[in-house]
């Protein structure tokens, strides 16, 4: 039979090893989705056309062009 320090012990052993291996796979994605947001050649060019369209509605609503 276990003392109830030897089982307190393990449980932590237990929880802490679940700790780790949760931040281990939250750091897997976090890492793995920054490369998916870098901006390229093609979302830069959708952000320019739509700066330029946004400007464009506003010189006919009168602003300063």
């Amino acid at each position: 039979m276990m003392s109830p320090f030897e089982h307190l012990r393990d449980e932590f052993s237990h929880a802490w090893d679940a700790l780790i291996d949760g931040w281990q796979r939250l750091y897997r994605r976090a890492a793995g989705a920054m490369t998916r947001f870098s901006q390229g050649s093609e979302a830069q060019a959708e952000a320019s056309s739509s700066t330029a369209l946004a400007e464009r509605q506003l010189c006919a609503r009168g602003a300063a062009c």
